[in-house]
């Protein structure tokens, strides 16, 4: 059927209403279009956080081989043949207990030898005096016998002392760690019998920088971790370096790691951290969201579903997180993830919102994670190294 002229110039009159409408409708440059492109740029997906004030601790980190505090290598002060060995290695033994004693017969005989002398010529001493006294008797004789009674006591004490060194004794308490001797082998004075281990006390011992060893104090609380296990120590600084190794330019660190009921074992690695300096009540951003820039540091946030830059200025920084002084407010919606390609201006779609400041989600690699310089332990709260810090 054919349509009249009339029709058909109502049917245009209609399609250019709706083209005019159409256009008026259209979106202004840099707003939303129908088809999400704003300014030539289609949206791209992003994670955001919502910014908060938090607090920020700053530690100084330390890493090696956890060592006992005592150690020695105990050597035989006489010359014999080992008689008896009471502790066997891997026993513990108390301070000044007997690891093992030689042959000491011969050392009896001179020991008794020489008191019997000794008390002969206290005798004699004490008779002169008493003939000194009633005038039978010079100065000169009662110098000379009091002379070799002294000389005798000494030697007395010579071949006591003698006899007690014959039983070689612990230095201190610890277990027997090694044990090079057996009963009946002959040892001379200077060989090395057994070696004693301390495990109550345990050492760390690191390296920190000039930039940090202004921070690190004598006493200052620190927790460690061994490789071993991921149980939380608490220890403490024994001591800084007073100077820097030549070697390295660093500043050697010991910390004292209680071990009273020796689950641990000296030899194995361990991380430590110690508490440099706290920071409250500050804005806290992942340092992977900054971007660095010919004009200087940036970074993004979403406002309306658009990308805008926000020139800032750092601070201190601790792991993965640092601190942003200028350019950004409590919150305000920071991209953290999908940010390096973005223009401003762009538009974007906040597919991601991290709960956590870092921006980590629960599907991240635990690599990308806000953790201490021990790794994601469970308990490690900074709270418990604050302690006596100032």
């Amino acid at each position: 059927m054919k349509r009249s002229f009339s029709t058909e110039l109502q049917l245009r009159f209609g399609v250019l209403v709706l083209l005019s409408l159409g256009w008026a409708c259209a979106p202004a440059e840099g707003g939303p279009a129908a088809d999400g492109i704003v300014n030539g740029q289609k949206p791209r997906n992003v994670r955001i956080v919502e910014l908060t004030r938090s607090d920020l601790e700053e530690h100084v980190a330390l890493s090696g081989r956890v060592r006992a505090v005592r150690s020695t290598d105990v050597s035989s002060e006489e010359v014999g043949v080992v008689e008896t060995i009471p502790h066997d290695r891997g026993a513990l033994v108390e301070e000044g207990g007997v690891i093992m004693a030689l042959d000491r017969d011969l050392l009896a005989a001179e020991m008794k030898a020489a008191e019997a002398t000794m008390k002969l010529r206290e005798f004699n001493y004490d008779r002169m005096k008493s003939l000194y006294d009633n005038n039978s008797a010079s100065t000169e004789d009662v110098l000379i016998t009091q002379t070799e009674f002294e000389q005798a006591a000494q030697s007395y004490e010579v071949a006591r002392l003698r006899f007690g060194r014959a039983a070689i004794k612990a230095p201190f308490g610890g277990i027997v760690a090694e044990r090079f001797v057996e009963i009946g082998q002959h040892v001379v004075a200077g060989q090395v019998v057994a070696r004693v281990v301390d495990p109550f006390s345990l050492a760390l011992e690191g390296w920190i920088t000039e930039r940090d060893v202004r921070w690190t104090r004598q006493g200052a609380q620190a927790l460690v971790v061994l490789e071993e296990g991921r149980e939380i120590l608490h220890a403490r600084v024994h001591w800084v370096g007073i100077e820097a190794d030549p070697r390295n330019g660093k500043f050697a660190v010991e910390l004292r790691i209680p071990n009273p009921n020796m689950k641990l074992r000296a030899g194995v690695v361990a991380r430590a951290r110690v508490l440099k300096r706290a920071h409250h009540d500050v804005m806290v951003i992942p340092r992977d969201a900054v971007l660095d820039t010919g004009d200087g540091r940036m970074v993004f946030v979403e406002v309306d579903g658009i990308a805008q830059p926000r020139p800032i200025r750092l601070g201190a920084d601790e792991g993965l997180m640092v601190i942003c002084e200028s350019g950004l407010a409590e919150g305000d919606r920071l991209v953290v993830r999908g940010h390096r390609d973005l223009a401003h201006g762009a538009p974007v779609i906040v597919q991601e919102r991290s709960q956590r400041r870092d921006g980590w989600m629960p599907r991240d690699p635990d690599q990308a994670r806000e953790a201490d310089l021990l790794g994601p332990i469970e308990g490690a709260d900074d709270a418990q190294l604050l302690g006596d810090q100032p």
